[in-house]
């Protein structure tokens, strides 16, 4: 299956806080590549911040609208649970 040329993946620094904040970089294949195996704590940090009060719905519909968002996929362990339900509702 072919990406296409147009196609951006973000990842947020820290996880959570940086959707919030909007600290995110750009990953490419050689990025992505240079840490295969390796886990993405490495690549773009790890963060159990929560998304649960209005404002930080709200930096973080900012966020997806700044970057003209397609989709949000958040993907992570046990911590990960609470920061799905709710966003998709919002966002």
């Amino acid at each position: 299956m072919a990406i296409s040329p147009h196609s951006k993946l973000f990842g947020f620094i820290d996880g959570p806080s940086g959707l919030i904040n909007c600290k995110y970089v750009q990953l490419d294949a050689r990025t992505i590549d240079s840490y295969r195996n390796l886990g993405g704590f490495h690549m773009v940090g790890s963060g159990r911040t929560k998304i649960s009060n209005q404002q930080q719905f709200e930096s973080s519909l900012a966020t997806v609208n700044r970057l003209d968002l397609d989709g949000l996929v958040i993907i992570g362990g046990v911590f990960v649970k609470p920061n799905q339900s709710r966003p998709e509702r919002v966002l």
